[in-house]
């Protein structure tokens, strides 16, 4: 593993998977951030660092319509918050479902090796607290019943 600190862009696996997201083209990119989270929220096997990091990196872009923050640390934030509100994918019931699971799981320390890696960290209470900021955020942006 390379880059990696305790922000959600402070590591390889996120800038590659914002990378690719942005070379791509416009219509498979909503299906690439569905299936990062995805993959953490329905993960049957031990988490990986990476799923974790493109998860989160997919969850902070969903999110950012509502706290530009979230993209603290990646390439040029403005840039890339325009980019994303660009191509209007947005946190429809489905995404917020799986979203939420997700972020669950993220924090859950079994089978979890990005858990492993930041429990044994003195920056570990920094990587987590971006988790549960995604995580506030997901909650306060729920629509009223």
């Amino acid at each position: 593993m390379g880059a990696s600190g305790p922000g959600i862009f402070e590591n390889d696996a996120a800038l590659e998977f914002i990378g690719t997201l942005r070379e791509g083209r416009a219509t498979p990119v909503g299906d690439r951030i569905s299936a990062a989270v995805r993959a953490v929220g329905q993960a049957e096997q031990p988490l990986t660092v990476e799923q974790v990091q493109r998860c989160l990196a997919a969850l902070a872009l969903l999110l950012s319509d509502l706290d530009a923050g979230t993209l603290d640390g990646a390439p040029n934030p403005p840039e890339l918050l325009a980019w994303f509100a660009d191509l209007e994918i947005e946190l429809n019931p489905a995404r917020r479902l799986i979203a939420a699971a997700a972020i669950s799981r993220v924090l859950l320390p079994s089978d979890n090796r990005w858990r492993e890696l930041w429990d044994a960290s003195t920056d570990g209470p920094a990587a987590l607290g971006s988790v549960v900021r995604l995580r506030d955020l997901l909650a306060d942006s729920a629509p009223e019943s």
